[in-house]
């Protein structure tokens, strides 16, 4: 039998980076990653670049002691308290079971006929050593155990995705997208950040369903961004007397805007999405009330920077004054408002 494996398991291709703690904070953290980074590209590794998130760093690199263990341990783990592994989130074990190289996978299905023990050798190949897996309680997983998944099945869902149109075809956030799906990256982007599921892509194509429906599944298993969702999302842009933030967030955008500097949690939407933003553009979220209109806002607004003593500086670090700050406000706003809509933050009324 012939597997081919990495040159990181062949010949030990690969990178570390040693990174000095002082009294519990990471030093040069910004330059380690940076150079880690560089590795990778000069390395040619096809691994994702690391971010500033100093809560999976601080996890998985910063710990005194981590305790790895195989994936066919978790089934014991399970069983133990009446629970069953349903899938990963990707949804990519679903759809896409297979290596794609034929005497690998025609070993793969004639060896293993535990799902567990499966998913163990593909990890192995694979070289995975993160999981995000779905985990339900025994008796639900034996209803849906034998569940073959179809498109019916696959039109339950909605797909938000946010793609990049580059020289070399259309990104996500993480890699290049296949070629033969780019017809249907650029009907995500210009639908984004509404969501879409697969009825829609039909109802454009409705004479090549077997086409679409495979285009929208290796969509699913190759963008890492694309988010599931079980309702419609809408794009929703504010506009007086037809949208307005939603009423539910008031409390909540109002303890980012008072606690700015002190805030106990980073501010996200439901989904986890996060934005970097500043009091000015709170404040605006709170505007967006469905009677203010973009005069009204951009007149409170200039009132809430007088008040605060808030600089506004061009690109060049000139600071803004009259008519130029006005304008600028004005803009500004513009781009706020479509923030609050691609973070669902509006409902229309």
């Amino acid at each position: 039998m012939l597997i081919e494996l990495d040159d990181g398991f062949s010949f030990g291709l690969g990178l570390f980076e040693t990174i000095l703690l002082y009294k519990g904070k990471a030093v040069f953290l910004d330059e380690h990653l940076a150079r880690i980074n560089q590795s990778i590209i000069d390395l040619g590794l096809n691994i994702d670049k690391l971010e500033k998130d100093e809560v999976y760093i601080a996890h998985y690199f910063l710990v005194e002691i981590i305790y790895p263990f195989y994936f066919k341990d978790v089934k014991f783990l399970l069983a133990k308290n009446d629970l069953s592994y349903l899938c990963e989130y990707g949804l990519g074990d679903l759809f896409v079971p297979d290596l794609g190289i034929e005497h690998v996978d025609s070993y793969k299905d004639k060896k293993f006929k535990d799902r567990i023990d499966l998913e163990q050798f593909m990890d192995i190949l694979s070289n995975k050593v993160f999981r995000q897996s779905l985990i339900v309680h025994a008796k639900a997983y034996e209803s849906v155990a034998n569940k073959q998944i179809g498109p019916s099945d696959v039109n339950k869902i909605h797909v938000v995705a946010d793609f990049v149109k580059k020289d070399d075809g259309w990104h996500d956030k993480f890699s290049l997208m296949p070629q033969d799906i780019s017809w249907l990256c650029e009907v995500f982007y210009k639908m984004y950040p509404a969501s879409i599921n697969l009825s829609q892509i039909l109802e454009i194509l409705p004479e090549d369903k077997l086409m679409v429906y495979s285009a929208f599944v290796r969509l699913l298993t190759n963008s890492a961004s694309a988010m599931i969702v079980k309702d419609e999302l809408k794009d929703i842009e504010y506009a007086p007397n037809h949208s307005r933030l939603k009423a539910n967030l008031t409390g909540y955008i109002k303890y980012f805007l008072n606690h700015k500097d002190n805030a106990d949690i980073t501010f996200a939407n439901k989904f986890g999405l996060t934005e970097r933003l500043d009091r000015l553009d709170y404040y605006i979220f709170l505007l967006l009330d469905g009677k203010n209109t973009l005069e009204e806002i951009t007149a409170k607004s200039l009132k809430f920077i007088k008040e605060n003593s808030i600089k506004i500086s061009d690109k060049n670090g000139k600071e803004l004054k009259n008519d130029r700050l006005v304008a600028h406000i004005k803009s500004y706003i513009v781009g706020t408002a479509k923030i609050a809509s691609m973070l669902y933050l509006l409902e229309e009324i």
